[in-house]
């Protein structure tokens, strides 16, 4: 199973820090929000939430031309992860980088989700506002997973940001332009190159297209629609209808499907 080694320190080592201590990343975007070290309880190996993610450390070990994910080499409950920006956006050609944060009941509750690399949809280095993000844990089902996450968040890219904590409305140029300098953006905690950070998507017609193509209909399918048994005020949102505009106005499909299918635009009063 891989980790990431934390490179700021001669050890290797990732540091522990207090939840109010923070870092500014190198391009000077901000501080990086810091959470504490797991417990010794956290890291019981018969606690159900530290088998699951070592489940998923397994599952998630091989990167795709997608997405990639993995837990720091000292502490399980933070990963860090690299996206590919979906095709037929302005997101395309860019690869993205970013932080996961689990809490201690994992399963039960939902991760928290941090984008490192600007984008131009989502601010840097703070938590995402999303229905299967940390902000809402009244909406995450158990049966989901780091990789459920990391698809959805790709899939919600491409929607707009409706007033969302976290959330920016840049235009198509500044965000093309932003996806084209991601690739230069290099981890100062992991040392990724983002340029390295993924497989190259394989050719049209080769076998390897053909799982790159399901790949995207998942993450086409996460971003896809509302499911009318969740209500608006379940997931803290605005109506079915004005979403499905949304995904149908950045191209993305429109199908109804369940609540991992909603953006997050409740404009919560939750500090990040």
């Amino acid at each position: 199973m891989g980790s990431i080694r934390n490179n700021n320190n001669g050890n290797g080592r990732v540091t522990a820090s207090s939840p109010t201590a923070a870092t500014t990343d190198e391009d000077g975007a901000g501080p990086v929000e810091e959470f504490s070290p797991p417990t010794t309880e956290q890291l019981n190996m018969r606690c159900t939430g530290v088998k699951r993610l070592l489940k998923e450390a397994a599952e998630l070990r091989h990167a795709n031309e997608m997405f990639c994910a993995r837990p720091m080499e000292d502490n399980l409950f933070e990963w860090h992860f690299s996206v590919r920006g979906p095709p037929d956006s302005p997101y395309a050609g860019g690869v993205y980088h970013g932080r996961i944060v689990l809490p201690a009941d994992y399963l039960m509750k939902p991760p928290n989700l941090i984008l490192m690399t600007p984008n131009g949809r989502f601010e840097t280095n703070k938590k995402i506002c999303l229905s299967i993000s940390g902000y809402h844990p009244e909406t995450w089902l158990p049966s989901w997973s780091i990789r459920t996450a990391l698809l959805a968040l790709v899939g919600f890219m491409p929607t707009h940001s409706a007033g969302a904590l976290g959330g920016l409305e840049c235009s198509r140029e500044e965000r093309r332009r932003l996806a084209i300098k991601s690739l230069d953006w290099r981890c100062a905690t992991c040392g990724v190159l983002m340029r390295d950070a993924l497989p190259a998507l394989p050719p049209a017609g080769s076998t390897g297209h053909g799982q790159t193509e399901r790949l995207l209909k998942e993450i086409r399918g996460t971003a896809g629609g509302t499911n009318k048994s969740t209500t608006d005020k379940q997931i803290g949102m605005g109506t079915a209808l004005d979403y499905n505009q949304q995904s149908s106005d950045w191209g993305w499909p429109s199908t109804d499907s369940s609540r991992l299918r909603h953006s997050c635009g409740c404009r919560c009063d939750r500090r990040f």
